[in-house]
Parts: structure tokens; C-alpha cells; sequence
């Protein structure tokens, strides 16, 4: 069976990570399913948050991952749109939800990794706009977004088209 890919969609809150993905969804010429670090966060025990968090936060994304690679495995694209931070407080026993942990999961599959950026003056504004978010989160997440990953592409959400930007992801993915 032919093995799927992925597109990493990496963004602070509020950079356009989702409306980039259903973008690609519509221009792709093949399927690519929509997997978010929104949908994983909102499955979570709720009440073990503030007992735990650390271990919640880090099994949920290690789900995520694994949801991921079982697509993959069954033959399907996906787009994963994530915000991946790099915090000392997000570490626990149970080892770090990072990007090692899911390149080690995606060893054998084609991933292109996005990083997704916009103004901080862009990002505020959409918090603002969008309701559904502390405005001030996608600041407090830039100085954590993993600074030492080498994307394969930098897609800035204010000045580039989405459309021009989803072609060109999809261009070095390589669809079919």
C-alpha cells in the first residue's frame, strides 16, 4: 500500500495555520485530511488539566502524532496544523510531546515542514476578530515556536496570497 504524506503546518495561535490547511484541502489533486492541535486540545479530560497538565498536554499531542502516522499508514495525506513550542514547562516524566518525538514516530515518511508567520499587529487583530482567543496568546507563543527546526518553507500569512502559498506547498510536497 502506498504510504501517505504529511504537511506540517507550524504557526503561533491566530497565523492562518487552519485556513492555509483548508486551502490546500481545495487545490490539492489528491485528499489530504485536516488533523489540528485544536481538535486534540478539545478531546482532553478537561477536570485533569489543572491537576496535570504537563502529562495531559504531552500524552494528547503523542495521540496526535500516532492519529498521524495511522492515516499515513492506511495510504492518506494529511495537513497538521500545530502550534510546537519550545518550553521547560511542557516537560514531564513521561518524556517531551516535540519535534524529535514526531519525527522519530515519522521516520519513514515524506513530511514537508511549514513554519507559518505573521506580523504580532496581524496577529492581535485576528485574535480580536476571532473572539475565541486571549488576545495576547499568539505573542506569548512567538518566543516559544521551535526556533531551531529548519523548514522546508516559510509562508507569511499577511503578505503572501493563500492560494499562491498553498500551490507552492503543495508544489514541494509533490502531489499528484
Amino acid at each position: 500500500m502506498k504510504r501517505g504524506k504529511v504537511i506540517f503546518l507550524n504557526g503561533v495561535s491566530s497565523s492562518g495555520k487552519t485556513t492555509l490547511a483548508w486551502k490546500i484541502q481545495d487545490l490539492a489533486k489528491e485528499p489530504y485530511y485536516q488533523i489540528s492541535q485544536d481538535m486534540f486540545c478539545e478531546i482532553w479530560p478537561g477536570q485533569f488539566w489543572t491537576i496535570m497538565p504537563e502529562k495531559i498536554f504531552n500524552h494528547t499531542m503523542s495521540l496526535m502524532y500516532s492519529t498521524v502516522r495511522m492515516f499515513v499508514d492506511k495510504g492518506e495525506n494529511v495537513v497538521l496544523d500545530h502550534v510546537l513550542l519550545c518550553d521547560e514547562k511542557l516537560k514531564s516524566d513521561n518524556g517531551e510531546a516535540t519535534l524529535q518525538e514526531f519525527k522519530e514516530i515519522m521516520n519513514d515518511v515524506k513530511v514537508l515542514y511549514v513554519k507559518v508567520e505573521c506580523p504580532i499587529e496581524e496577529l492581535q487583530r485576528r485574535e480580536k476578530l476571532r473572539g475565541n482567543r486571549e488576545v495576547g496568546l499568539a505573542e506569548s507563543q512567538i518566543e516559544l515556536l521551535n526556533p531551531q527546526h529548519d523548514y522546508d518553507i516559510v509562508i507569511n500569512t499577511y503578505n503572501d496570497n493563500t492560494e499562491v502559498s498553498a500551490k507552492r506547498i503543495l508544489e514541494l510536497i509533490g502531489h499528484e
